[in-house]
């Protein structure tokens, strides 16, 4: 039976190194993929409706429009508003129509990365073109943003990766995380610890503007390597030490299409649908959020409360769900303190 098992691990951490294998190729072929982007158009209400008409024959829905009232308001002036609501953070690119030229503005934050500003370019051109003009691409410097476009997939990635080396050293050092109870609290709490510092850490090579964005951080980075911890302790202790492998596989898998040079948000489908419930992808969310990046919208942070709970009810039920056949392997290296 223990043959069996051993097996079967083996075959579902293949099946998961071989998946997001076939991603990221899957990915390089098809390139891009925009996703429901909000974009800001700046003009009158009948031109806002012809354009979202427009947009709306694209491919799937890459971008949503979101009308932005300019009334009476002169060139100059239409231009104003719409750099300033790329500016306050409201949205991440805004298109401002002028109807005295044939030649429109897009401004786009210098948050997003340069493929997510090509795609969002890419597909109102396309549009623009349609209507015989064309589009002027500006960056624009958010008022409130701390870092470089990039800084919160490093960051996040260095956090998920803090929490499995976390986990996994944990398991060298004191055993299997199954033991006892007492076992299994005080590596949840370590990893909050860790996390601690690695937000703190992570807020000194961060020029943030403030208290607020520090503490924002520092949470970021400790739910994000508690979660990601917590699941590698998770899945050790249901399916024992392969289930590591499996973990890790887990959160690496759905990162892999990334090293396309695309952020989540920008995979392909069915690759995008499955990297949003990743918590790599939340900690990323919530990485760009803390720097001033986004909205700080609350459902990346629901995403990652909810893996959380996930972990940690796992860790601490883990020895009751496990099979028979895996305690009793088991249970010489728990009597040895796992060495």
């Amino acid at each position: 039976m223990a043959t069996v098992r051993r097996s079967a691990y083996l075959a579902v951490v293949g099946v998961l190194l071989v998946l997001p294998v076939v991603a990221t190729f899957h990915q390089a072929r098809a390139g891009a993929e925009l996703h429901d982007a909000r974009v800001g158009v700046a003009a009158p209400p009948i031109v806002v409706e012809a354009l979202t008409g427009a947009l709306s024959s694209l491919p799937g829905t890459p971008i949503d429009v979101v009308p932005i009232g300019t009334g009476a308001l002169r060139e100059s002036a239409a231009l104003d508003r719409g750099r300033q609501a790329v500016a306050d953070g409201r949205l991440d690119a805004v298109v401002v129509l002028d109807l005295t030229t044939t030649s429109d503005t897009l401004f786009v934050t210098t948050t997003r990365t340069r493929p997510y500003v090509d795609a969002v370019a890419d597909r109102l051109a396309a549009v623009s073109e349609g209507f015989g003009r064309t589009l002027q691409l500006q960056r624009v410097d958010p008022d409130r943003a701390a870092a470089s476009a990039w800084v919160p997939g490093v960051l996040a990635g260095a956090w998920c990766g803090i929490g499995v080396l976390g986990a996994v050293a944990a398991t060298l050092v004191g055993g299997r995380v199954d033991r006892d109870g007492g076992s299994s609290l005080r590596r949840l709490a370590l990893l909050l610890l860790t996390g601690v510092v690695a937000g703190l850490g992570s807020g000194a090579l961060v020029d943030l503007p403030g208290l607020q964005p520090l503490v924002t951080l520092v949470a970021a980075a400790t739910g994000t390597v508690a979660v990601t911890g917590g699941l590698v302790l998770a899945a050790e202790s249901l399916l024992g030490l392969p289930g590591i492998a499996v973990a890790v596989a887990l959160l690496v898998g759905p990162t892999l299409p990334l090293l396309t040079g695309v952020t989540p948000d920008l995979l392909t489908e069915p690759w995008h649908a499955i990297d949003r419930i990743s918590p790599p992808t939340a900690a990323w969310q919530v990485a760009r959020g803390a720097v001033g990046h986004a909205d700080g919208s609350a459902a990346p942070w629901a995403m990652l409360a909810a893996w959380g709970v996930i972990a940690t009810v796992t860790v601490l039920t883990a020895r009751a769900m496990r099979p028979v056949e895996v305690r009793s392997a088991t249970a010489p290296l728990r009597a040895t303190g796992g060495r």
